[in-house]
């Protein structure tokens, strides 16, 4: 329907204007649909539909309305990959580089936050919005919400995590709910459930032809249709390479094979490259792939395969590889793919076809594929804005596959129950506790009313509701005695382990195994935190998170003929943390501590998968989940109760950048400039060989040769993009953290003081240092530099009968950090000075080198610009006291706000 003919509540001529802006200028059925049912005018709509249907306009539609009538967007996206995309696509229609812009847009993800401080749209991955709501920093009440795919609820890992969620949502009732969902049998168990209108079809706006061959024949439905026709095919192919052939010279590529396993991708695509010859295109694209990408041990193949217009796709690619190949998918590169489900998630890709290598599975259980794998593979086929039509294909191998394949293609949908069963209680009970929507059992009770298993169950099974009931009686009582909740006068409360535990995300029991690692050994790690960095690698693998039955996150699969020597080796030859036995740890665990520990010390990709027989693209995807969780650890170690000192934190956090970026520590600073610049084809290996060189600091690499840059780059345009992301380096968390500053800043009265802060530099820096010191009366601040005494520190502090000397230090230089022998002049200059601890404090930051440093060193501590400036505005407001603040800069090592129990502005 033409967008100027469709009425419906709300729907007037600024929308008209704004969808004239994209380019839109008809609707599709669900997206009549829903703007009959109120869409624009914030009804809250459960809208499900099949892919290539024009869902994700319908959300669009609902961020009109909330940015019309000046309201907050939280758009939830199921991966982080979709995040970036859909905050870069949202910043382009509506933000800041639109034509028009009418909105700010953010992007949070738990890993990266980006865009503006005070956005009204803010694009989050589930996981970071459960941490938004459920600790209030995100009120609900005035929120439109965008919830897509959320049929994930459905899955058993995340589902039930995604349901708590949407529960508490339920609870706080926002002001326009928009679900975006495939179709599923029972959609209105999802409307019911939350209140919302539901807008459903099965119409599909690109017909998707879903075929079975068979003994010469075709059997072909239109997907939601009963009825089907079958046509004989004389020479109909029997197999999946001849049969890519068929669909080829049909005119029906380019075509996305999905294969059970990661092999089959690679040796089928080697199979099918093998047929065909090298074409200048293939060419141009793997020079692509080279400048975009480092050298793992699938690269010979994939280049290989490129080379002749086919590419597999697997989780066995690294990030690199998988961002060119998804890139040449986009711009229709490639006509053939083989891939593993894996590329069935997220961004439709413009394939014509679909076929099926196998739909009875020999690997992966249940041995009969679910007809929602097959439903979400199967809609990849026939792109809307792109395709007419769409075909799904599959080539039954027997008879039992023949009745599954008719069993698939059939009208009836798959059916969306709750998989809160599987949740661990004691984790909903905490977040239920923490976030202040339970006080008792009672109350917790009552807001599992709000879920979907009570909605789905009170009615047709209530005895699982007193078995869940019963669970949480038991949480509760075990709450208690692991200290994260207590109970005074019946009520219950966190405590400040819990609080964290709580915003962590983690299980409580990996937390009680993290908390018990670090009250037992922090002494030791105190002293010799490197000795123990393989023990806390295994301490993390071995804990709940990657447990088969409760665990919320899954370990690399390794090779069967993997030698296990090696990874017992390294095990036995460590020290090992008391609360763990490295000799009781299975053979898979001990090859991912050891393809681990492999990756953060430096070994190239193709050397990690040979020793550890963890793939190289599983090991980058599976140190991002350990990072997540030793990130926890160090949220954890600041709780006071455990006696962790600071350095212990400031290792911790090092570690986590290690093992998240995958290389020895003198190269994150490099590394992570890179990666935010995008950097093409620069990642770990080429850092190495950077290293290998001499060449780790970023302002060595400025004064070398462009000659040398480039031959170990083996890319002129890479070198060059390299020295311009280290020259014009800027520190992100340094500006956002100056508008979020600015604004606390203002009902205190020292907006001017604060823009003084982040403005002046060098000796200027000191005047508004000074002034802020001197606002509070608790301590004593005198000036020891005056302009005439020569070597001494700027500032000295005495608080009661202690005292610190602050010496203040800034660089412009690119990268804006300060390094080891600026952060640790305070050393030199304090010499002379009994009894006092040395403080520097560094605008914008310390190097990691200068961090690595303090750790080792009981006589300083490095404070960081933005710490600094929050500290004193946190003592300014009552949130803190001289006190507090005086013990935070006494403590040795890299100041940590955490340190001061509160969550960061």
């Amino acid at each position: 329907m033409e967008i100027a003919n469709q009425t419906g509540p709300g729907f007037d001529d600024w929308f008209l204007a704004q969808l004239a802006n994209g380019d839109v200028k008809q609707f599709t059925k669900v997206q009549q649909l829903a703007v009959e049912a109120g869409v624009c005018d914030r009804a809250s709509l459960i809208v499900c539909a099949p892919t290539s249907s024009g869902k994700t306009l319908v959300g669009e539609l609902a961020l009109l309305a909330a940015i019309r009538h000046g309201g907050t967007v939280l758009y939830l996206v199921s991966h982080k990959a979709l995040a970036d995309q859909k905050f870069v696509d949202l910043e382009r229609r509506y933000g800041i580089s639109a034509k028009t812009p009418i909105a700010k847009v953010a992007l949070a993800t738990g890993d990266r936050d980006d865009g503006e401080t005070d956005a009204n749209v803010i694009v989050a991955t589930y996981e970071k919005a459960i941490s938004l709501v459920m600790t209030g920093a995100l009120p609900v009440v005035e929120l439109t919400i965008i919830a897509d795919e959320l049929q994930i609820i459905g899955e058993d890992k995340r589902g039930p995590e995604i349901e708590v969620l949407c529960a508490a949502l339920r609870q706080r009732s926002p002001k326009q709910f928009v679900a975006l969902t495939a179709t599923v049998e029972n959609g209105e168990d999802l409307a019911g459930w939350l209140n919302c209108r539901l807008v459903h079809t099965s119409h599909r706006d690109v017909e998707l032809h879903q075929e079975i061959w068979w003994q010469n024949q075709t059997f072909s439905v239109k997907f939601g249709q009963e009825e089907g026709v079958t046509t004989p095919k004389p020479g109909l192919p029997t197999n999946t390479l001849d049969a890519v052939d068929y669909l080829r010279e049909s005119g029906r590529g380019p075509i996305l094979v999905f294969v059970e396993t990661r092999n089959d991708a690679m040796r089928l695509a080697a199979d099918y490259s093998a047929r065909r010859g090298r074409t200048p295109e293939g060419y141009r694209f793997s020079e692509q792939l080279d400048l975009f990408s480092e050298a793992t041990e699938f690269s010979a193949r994939l280049r290989a395969s490129t080379e002749t217009n086919v590419a597999f796709h697997t989780a066995d690619l690294t990030p690199s590889e998988r961002s060119v190949i998804e890139q040449g998918l986009m711009d229709n590169h490639f006509d053939v793919c083989f891939a593993t489900p894996t590329l069935a998630a997220g961004v439709n890709f413009p394939f014509r076809s679909v076929l099926f290598d196998r739909v009875r599975r020999q690997y992966i259980p249940p041995a009969d594929m679910p007809l929602g794998s097959y439903r979400n593979m199967s809609g990849r086929a026939g792109r809307l804005g792109m395709h007419e039509q769409g075909y799904s294909i599959i080539i039954p191998r027997d008879a039992l596959e023949l009745r599954l394949a008719n069993r698939l293609v059939s009208p009836q949908n798959e059916m969306l129950h709750s998989k809160l069963a599987s949740l661990s209680v004691r984790k909903i009970v905490l977040q239920l506790i923490a976030c202040e929507s339970a006080k008792d059992a009672a109350s917790t009770k009552e807001f599992l009313e709000n879920t979907l298993f009570w909605y789905q169950v009170q009615d047709r099974n209530p005895v699982k509701l007193q078995e869940l009931t019963a669970k949480i009686d038991e949480a509760i009582e075990w709450l208690i005695n692991a200290d994260m909740i207590q109970s005074v006068a019946d009520k219950l409360s966190v405590t400040k382990f819990g609080k964290v535990v709580a915003q962590t995300g983690l299980l409580p029991t990996s937390a009680v195994l993290f908390s018990e690692l670090l009250r037992q050994n922090a002494d030791a790690l105190d002293g010799r935190f490197e000795d123990f960095e393989v023990a806390l690698l295994a301490a993390v693998c071995c804990s709940d998170e990657f447990d088969t039955e409760i665990g919320q996150r899954y370990l690399p699969n390794v090779a069967r003929d993997a030698s296990s020597d090696a990874a017992y080796q390294l095990l036995d030859g460590t020290e090992c943390l008391n609360t763990l036995n490295h000799k009781r740890l299975e053979r898979n665990r001990a090859h991912c501590v050891y393809a681990l520990f492999l990756y953060i010390s430096g070994e190239i990709e193709r050397k990690i998968g040979a020793s550890s027989g963890v793939p190289s693209g599983q090991v980058h995807r599976f140190a991002v989940e350990v990072a997540w969780m030793l990130n926890g650890l160090r949220h954890i170690a600041a709780v006071p109760s455990l006696g962790v000192s600071q350095k212990v934190m400031n290792q911790l956090k090092i570690l986590t950048r290690r093992v998240e970026l995958g290389v020895p520590m003198e190269l994150t600073d490099l590394l992570a400039i890179a990666q935010k610049a995008r950097v093409p084809g620069f990642g770990r290996q080429r850092a190495l060989a950077l290293r290998r060189a001499g060449l780790c600091e970023p302002s060595k690499i400025l004064d070398a040769a462009f000659d040398d840059i480039e031959r170990i780059l083996a890319n002129s345009d890479r070198a060059r993009l390299l020295l311009q992301a280290i020259e014009r380096s800027e520190s992100d968390p340094y500006k956002r953290a100056e508008r979020k500053h600015r604004k606390f800043a203002q009902p205190l009265g020292l907006v001017q003081l604060v823009d003084d802060l982040y403005a002046k530099l060098g000796n200027d820096y000191e005047d508004p240092v000074e002034q802020i010191l001197r606002l509070e009366t608790g301590w004593h601040v005198q000036k020891i530099d005056d302009g005439v005494r020569q070597g001494v520190p700027d500032f000295m502090l005495t608080f009661g009968e202690r005292s610190l000397v602050l010496e203040c230090k800034t660089t412009t230089k690119r990268p804006p950090l300060i390094n080891k022998e600026e952060a640790f002049a305070v050393l030199h200059k304090a010499a002379d000075i009994a009894n006092v601890h040395k403080v520097s404090l560094g605008k914008p930051s310390f190097d990691t080198f200068s961090e690595s440093k303090a750790c080792a060193s009981v006589e300083i501590t490095l404070l960081k610009h933005s710490d600094f400036v929050e500290a004193m505005l946190l003592l300014r407001s009552g949130a803190l006291t001289a006190a507090d603040v005086f013990d935070w800069l006494m403590e040795p090592g890299v100041s940590e706000l955490e340190r001061l129990g509160q969550i960061p502005l």
